[in-house]
């Protein structure tokens, strides 16, 4: 009851389609208005959305009545138009924007719009059933104090499309059933029931494919019958109820003959929608196919179903969500995923690959030998036949170093590029090889498997093909080709190699030329990056 204060208050929303219905995702706008004979100071003023399932009903045992209720809610959200906060001693009426007023609201007449998303999520469609329902509202609230909180609401009709885009209800059904007649019919039958699928629009046929042989002694008529189940939960106990809502026939199969016929079913356009996303309600279907065999048991093949509101605009299945961890294959776009370290299969439908700036794929060469750089781990491996990679310079090529010491990707399967400067020892170009030091005494660390970085203090072993060059200094010897073994090499000026296993880690500077080889046979720490 509105007091003298309160005129009146209300609420309303904005239709977005003809069928004055919402779904997930859908923006519900309206406006509330508020009219005030004099001034009146509030609580609050604010408009909410929400849903919510109730279930009731009442049952008695012995002298007694037993009531049964339960409740669900799917979302709530609010909007506060005013709030009252205490500023200091004061109190003031605050908006939504933080701006602060007095504590009253004037006489007159104040409009309000609202707007509301409907969130995403298995929330089931607006139902009303024997004894519970599914309903969502918007709703303007009132309060102040020492009265009664004033309210008024507008419910909407929501469809829910939350499963009609799950693949497992587009897959086809089928099932077989034979049966042996006895007494009154003789003979056997044997049938094999297929439908298209098992999620159905409101109004959508049915498609039966139904392969019959009849080894009786009787004419056999193939029905079908559509049937809803209602069940309802609260405090442990259940209510359910069914009802058929089609049946159907086709013309009968004469005794000892084989067909394989094609059926239609068309479900009612105004049938209620299925429900499965709620603990307290459910609803379900399912289709019956059966042979009608006189004074017998029917022979019979049942297939559950799934009934979708019919949403103008919409159709199961147009955005299909993924049927596997590596989405759908069907669909144009589709990346399949990697089948080995590095590599990925030729798409399999046009719209394969994404650019290079995509995450996971690469697009194909743009030009013979020409792969464009990989962007992150799992990039092309090199081109196996002529025509390699480009220079760093050139379009398509490797990026240049990110610091000191990079270098260039090799000009060929296991190489790299000789030397840049006079009198520097190339590197081997077995696979597995080192390019030069960049500068004096200074040899980089092994970028392939099986070497070894150099730590300080500490000298690397000597490997196999592909070892260690010796360092870079002036009185470098000629260059030489082929595997060096950098451990015999003589220097400019020393006696002929010594021969025999060397423990270079223990080898101290020559005291005596004698007895000690000259001094640059054997390449010290500094050659090394270490210490001396």
């Amino acid at each position: 009851m509105l007091s003298s204060t309160v005129k009146s208050i209300s609420i309303s929303y904005d239709s977005i389609n003809e069928q004055n219905t919402f779904s997930n995702g859908d923006t519900i706008s309206g406006r509330m208005i508020l009219e005030l004979s004099k001034e009146a100071e509030i609580n609050s003023l604010s408009v909410k959305a929400k849903g919510k399932a109730d279930v009731h009903w009442r049952e008695k045992h012995g002298d007694r009545h037993v009531s049964y209720n339960a409740k669900e809610e799917y979302f709530k959200l609010e909007q506060f138009i005013y709030r009252k906060v205490k500023d200091g001693d004061q109190e003031r009426l605050v908006d939504q924007c933080g701006e602060t007023y007095g504590k009253a609201i004037p006489a007159g007449k104040h409009v309000y719009p609202f707007s509301f998303r409907i969130p995403d999520g298995n929330m089931p469609s607006t139902y009303k059933g024997i004894h519970g329902k599914v309903f969502y509202l918007v709703q303007a609230k009132l309060d102040r104090s020492m009265r009664m909180d004033q309210k008024d609401k507008a419910e909407f009709n929501f469809l829910s499309r939350s499963d009609m885009n799950n693949p497992i209800y587009m897959r086809p059904q089928s099932g077989t059933e034979n049966k042996k007649m006895k007494l009154f019919t003789k003979g056997s039958t044997n049938m094999k029931i297929s439908i298209d699928k098992k999620g159905y629009m409101q109004g959508e046929a049915i498609t039966i494919t139904a392969n019959i042989e009849n080894d009786s002694s009787r004419d056999l008529v193939p029905k079908f019958s559509l049937d809803r189940e209602e069940s309802f939960y609260a405090r442990g106990h259940q209510k359910q109820f069914n009802k058929r809502i089609l049946k159907e026939e086709g013309a009968a199969i004469p005794s000892q003959s084989h067909q394989t016929n094609t059926y239609v079913v068309k479900i009612p356009p105004d049938a209620m929608v299925s429900i499965t996303h709620s603990r307290i309600i459910k609803v379900k279907y399912q289709l019956k196919v059966y042979l009608d065999v006189p004074y017998a048991s029917d022979p019979e093949i049942i297939f559950p179903l799934i009934i979708f509101p019919a949403i103008k605009g919409f159709s199961p299945m147009a955005n299909p969500e993924p049927s596997s961890d590596f989405g759908d294959t069907n669909q144009a776009g589709w990346n399949p995923p990697p089948y080995g370290p590095g590599g990925f299969p030729p798409p399999a439908v046009p719209g394969g690959y994404p650019s290079p700036a995509g995450p996971g794929g690469y697009p194909p060469p743009a030009g013979p030998g020409g792969y464009p750089p990989p962007a992150g781990p799992g990039g092309y491996p090199p081109p196996a036949g002529p025509g390699g990679f480009p220079p760093p310079s050139g379009p398509g090529g490797y990026p240049p170093p990110s610091g000191p010491g990079g270098y260039p990707p090799p000009s060929g399967p296991g190489g790299y590029p000789p030397p840049s400067a006079p009198g520097e020892l190339p590197p081997p170009y077995a696979p597995g090889g080192y390019t030069p030091a960049n500068a004096p005494e200074e040899l980089p660390p092994p970028y392939a498997p099986g070497g070894y970085s150099n730590a300080p203090g500490g000298f690397p072993p000597q490997s196999a093909p592909g070892s260690f060059p010796p360092p870079t200094a002036p009185s470098a010897p000629p260059p030489q080709f082929g595997p060096v073994d950098f451990l015999s090499q003589p220097g400019p000026s020393a006696p002929p190699s010594l021969t025999g296993p060397i423990d270079f880690l223990s080898q101290n500077a020559p005291s005596a030329p004698s007895s000690q080889p000259a001094a640059g046979i054997y390449p010290s720490l500094s050659d090394f990056g270490g210490k001396a």
